[in-house]
């Protein structure tokens, strides 16, 4: 099975306004998604308070994360942070979030909640990859990142036929401060891979 490289710059902004709601936008651009959330928040897996290279228990708690969010995953045989040189797509730093699919499962999750460590809503979130998608061929049925966020739900992201190695992703959502939502689910059918790194 090929090892997949996804790299993946985390940014949420927190609710300032409220507003009759209006229907989320979903982004593929980067530039767009920063121009429209208005201020974020980034974080990689540079500083955490977990030992490394070993399989963490779900959920990780803010406080293990540098008090910025707990992250919770399902049908995963592996959930690491891991150190190690950079590699190709990785863009900061040194340490990342390693995954590895459960055999035979279509699709795993990853929830993020209690930003900032103190449970604050939120109105945008994005995140950045590299080499989703690339172990498709043209037989292969399509792979996505769906979202849900209390009780908004979409795609952020489908691929059909395979990407090259390598290829640089970005899936934002924002809604306005009427939606807020205190976490966000992920979910990911690209079972295929095996393997996945989010950096940043």
């Amino acid at each position: 099975m090929k090892r997949l490289l996804i790299t993946a710059a985390l940014a949420w902004a927190s609710v300032t306004y409220v507003s009759a709601a209006a229907a989320p936008v979903v982004y593929n651009d980067e530039s767009a998604f920063r121009a429209a959330a208005g201020v974020t928040t980034t974080y990689g897996f540079e500083r955490h308070a977990v030992a490394e290279n070993v399989d963490l228990a779900s959920p990780l708690v803010a406080g293990q994360l540098d008090n910025h969010f707990d992250l919770a995953y399902t049908n995963l045989n592996a959930f690491q942070i891991v150190d190690n040189g950079a590699a190709p797509g990785v863009t900061e730093g040194t340490h990342y979030l390693f995954t590895h699919s459960a055999a035979g499962l279509a699709n795993y999750t990853l929830t993020f909640s209690n930003f900032g460590g103190s449970g604050a809503s939120i109105t945008a979130f994005g995140l950045a990859i590299t080499d989703f998608a690339s172990n498709l061929t043209a037989n292969d049925p399509p792979v996505s990142i769906a979202y849900s966020a209390d009780g908004l739900s979409g795609t952020l992201l489908a691929v059909a036929g395979g990407q090259p190695d390598f290829t640089h992703n970005f899936v934002g959502l924002i809604v306005d401060g009427a939606d807020a939502f205190g976490s966000i689910t992920l979910t990911l059918n690209d079972n295929l891979s095996g393997f996945q790194d989010f950096d940043e």
